[in-house]
């Protein structure tokens, strides 16, 4: 089993085109849970969590920004010592740099190598050099993973993500290049990349599994992904 766990809820330092938790943050109460993580009660659900449920994978992602969490660098030692032997991932922009501990991977998202064309789909409100960002991390983790969303007008063929793979290849474990879900803004059909290289992956559109746990920034454990009384685990 699969825990996710979100430090932060609707708040990012990007105003991304393609968002997908902008479009669903009603419908999944994102919008009712406290800004940032609830620590007394997120230290009684991974309690609950190791004494009483087998996880194979714990992933710290958004919500919105998980760097934005003040008490992120608490939280990463904290679950890395609890779960010792647990695969521990984490994903974020990259605009925010925070040295960090216990983390097995790190997933940073990017249009595009170039800051300026990067904007235009992030719309962020910090600006870096991707390289840079992969420099500060590079021996912070064991992996290091670049998640491409497949966007008209950025990474949209396979020369762009071979020059991209030139560039910054010796830093990066694995390039993602990820499909958004069908109707997003410059959403770029799946047929564009038929590349085949053994640092990239392609991976379809992502469909969280109901029967994965969920700890958002209200600290409570849930059985699903909309953040409601009924779907509060109980075991």
């Amino acid at each position: 089993m699969k825990l996710y766990i979100l430090p932060v809820t609707y708040a990012c330092n990007s105003n991304c085109t393609f968002c997908i938790t902008k479009a669903n943050a009603k419908e999944k109460g994102l919008l009712n849970l406290p800004k940032e993580m609830n620590m007394t009660r997120f230290q009684e659900s991974i309690q609950i969590v190791k004494s009483k449920i087998p996880i194979e994978k714990i992933e710290v992602t958004g919500g919105g920004e998980p760097f934005l969490c003040n008490n992120l660098t608490e939280m990463l030692p904290l679950l890395r010592n609890l779960f010792p032997e647990t695969y521990i991932k984490l994903y974020t922009n990259g605009f925010v740099l925070k040295e960090i501990t216990g983390i097995d991977e790190l997933n940073i998202s990017r249009a595009h190598w170039d800051s300026d064309i990067n904007y235009k789909f992030f719309r962020s409100q910090q600006q870096n050099d991707l390289q840079d960002v992969l420099k500060y991390y590079r021996s912070q983790v064991k992996y290091l993973r670049v998640s491409i969303p497949m966007l008209k007008g950025a990474i949209d063929k396979p020369s762009d993500l071979e020059t991209m793979i030139d560039k910054m290849g010796y830093l990066v474990d694995q390039f993602v290049v990820r499909d958004l879900f069908e109707g997003t803004k410059n959403h770029l059909d799946y047929c564009n990349f038929n590349f085949n290289h053994p640092k990239v992956k392609i991976e379809t559109t992502d469909v969280v599994e109901n029967y994965n746990l969920v700890i958002p920034s209200d600290g409570n454990l849930y059985n699903k992904w909309d953040f409601r009384k009924e779907n509060l685990w109980v075991g």
